[in-house]
């Protein structure tokens, strides 16, 4: 029995897959950081800071701060961060995944994140983010965007009318979930049927040994 059960402990530790950070600003701590960042300003001085910090919930937190997102004209001109991984690019299925506030007594003020992968492709703009002002228990809260496609670089900006407070942002290969477009990851399930262990997988059964079970 306890053989049994140490080739189940192992199918199901092979059938889960751990993300890969390939990418994380990590609170712009420089030793901890995966990837490249680089400030992409057309339209405005200081409208990105990278060494921001934003109080949420009475601690001071660093933050990428996105002030005005892009001028209007012909051509438009954007700011953004440029992104990418330590290797390579990025690849479809890779899971951008980032934390933002807002701070504004202003109702009419509201700001999200937006990615791209040139001035003319947009990729995602996520929900507006929370707004922390007169909230001392606001958080923010996580949001993700699966890539479907590869890309050399990511374009990660503001969308809005006020500025945007980002506390965390990364990007993970395999083994992530998306919130905003995908379904959660399906985990391997343990079971017994006629006696026997059976463990589920994405809708396929498997033995102790690993064997597909028709």
């Amino acid at each position: 029995m306890k053989k049994l059960f140490f080739l189940a402990a192992t199918l199901v530790a092979a059938l889960t897959i751990n993300a890969e950070v390939i990418y994380d600003w990590a609170g712009g701590v420089a030793a901890n950081q995966v990837g490249s960042t680089t400030v992409k300003q057309e339209s405005g001085d200081g409208s990105i800071d990278l060494a921001s910090k934003i109080t949420i919930n009475s601690v001071q937190t660093p933050a990428i701060k996105f002030g005005k997102g892009f001028s209007s004209g012909d051509p438009a001109k954007f700011n953004y961060l440029i992104i990418k991984p330590a290797e390579g690019g990025f690849k479809a299925n890779d899971v951008l995944k980032f934390k933002a506030v807002v701070n504004t007594d202003d109702a009419s003020k509201y700001a999200a994140l937006r990615v791209r992968v040139d001035d003319n492709t947009e990729l995602y703009t996520s929900e507006n983010v929370v707004n922390i002002n007169g909230n001392a228990t606001a958080v923010p809260t996580e949001m993700s965007y699966k890539l479907a496609a590869d890309a050399d670089e990511l374009h990660v900006g503001r969308y809005g009318n006020t500025g945007l407070f980002v506390v965390a942002l990364s990007v993970e290969r395999g083994g992530g979930t998306a919130i905003d477009n995908t379904e959660a990851e399906v985990k391997a399930v343990k079971t017994f049927e006629n006696g026997q262990l059976i463990i589920i997988k994405n809708g396929v059964k498997y033995n102790a040994t690993g064997a597909v079970i028709e």
